[in-house]
C-alpha cells in the first residue's frame, strides 16, 4: 500500500510540474486581448481664457468613424481628432479661473493597440422622414495609416 500511495504522489507531482510549464507557456486569453485590442486615448478640454487644460484617460477597443462627405480613412481620422469649439452656450466651468468660459475639447491618442479597429457610422439620421438611411458614399481605404 505504501507503494502505492508513493507511486500516486509521484504521479500528483508530475501531474503538477506539467500544469506549472503549462501555465508559463501559455499566456491568459484576457490579458492577450487587452495587450492586442486595447488603446488608450485622452479626452481633453482647453480655457480659452488660461488656457489651461483637464484631461482624463479612456481605454478604448475600436475607434468610431464618420464615412458621410468624408473620402477616406485619414479624412475622417483628421475629423475625429479635429478640437471642438465650446461657445458660450455650451461654455465650459473652468477650475483655474472659477467661471464659465468657452473652450476647445478633444482627444488624442496616447497608446494604440497592436490592432486598430475602425468602425465605420455607416447610417445618417434623416431628421425630415425620422427614420435612418444607409449611406453609399465612396470611402477610400489605404494599405497603410500613419498614426
Amino acid at each position: 500500500k505504501e507503494k502505492e500511495k508513493e507511486k500516486e504522489k509521484e504521479k500528483e507531482k508530475e501531474k503538477d510540474k506539467n500544469q506549472e510549464e503549462e501555465s508559463e507557456s501559455v499566456v491568459p486569453v484576457g490579458k492577450f486581448i487587452t495587450d492586442s485590442f486595447y488603446g488608450v486615448s485622452e479626452n481633453w478640454i482647453e480655457c480659452e481664457n488660461c488656457n489651461k487644460q483637464r484631461h482624463r484617460n479612456d481605454t478604448f477597443m475600436d475607434v468610431s468613424l464618420t464615412i458621410d462627405d468624408q473620402p477616406s480613412v485619414e479624412a475622417s481620422l483628421r475629423q475625429f481628432l479635429a478640437p471642438e469649439i465650446l461657445g458660450s452656450d455650451n461654455a465650459v466651468h473652468c477650475e483655474h479661473c472659477e467661471a464659465k468660459h468657452p473652450a476647445k475639447k478633444g482627444i488624442r491618442f496616447r497608446t494604440l493597440p497592436y490592432v486598430l479597429t475602425f468602425q465605420l457610422q455607416r447610417f445618417a439620421m434623416n431628421w425630415a422622414f425620422g427614420t435612418r438611411t444607409k449611406l453609399s458614399n465612396a470611402f477610400s481605404f489605404p494599405d497603410r495609416v500613419d498614426m
